[in-house]
């Protein structure tokens, strides 16, 4: 489904578990009594957060990669604002790339 994409940017599974729109909510309590879970920020797919099988481990055609589970995270070495910037403007890049079918 996403074959070129998941290629590109190093993440093995197009699921929930790496994707760009989970996150999380939590019941406003304070800080350490505070219970979250996850949610999807997806424009018109917020409702998924309310299934049982959520977070979905199954490949979703929704699905965009998040840098943090990228190949691209793991060459972070000194972690500087810098270093961080390039990664993520060449992870950008191999997005639109796999995206154009490989032709800027």
């Amino acid at each position: 489904m996403h074959d070129k994409l998941k290629m590109a940017v190093g993440i093995e599974t197009a699921n929930c578990g790496t994707c760009a729109y989970r996150g999380t909510d939590d019941d406003g309590n304070f800080p350490e009594h505070a219970i979250s879970w996850h949610v999807c920020t997806k424009s018109g797919r917020e409702h998924v957060s309310n299934l049982k099988s959520f977070p979905f481990a199954k490949e979703q055609p929704c699905w965009e990669p998040e840098f943090w589970c990228s190949s691209f995270a793991e060459k972070i070495k000194t972690g500087t604002r810098e270093e961080v910037d390039a990664l993520f403007a060449e992870f950008l890049d191999a997005i639109n790339n796999a995206a154009n079918g490989g032709k800027e």
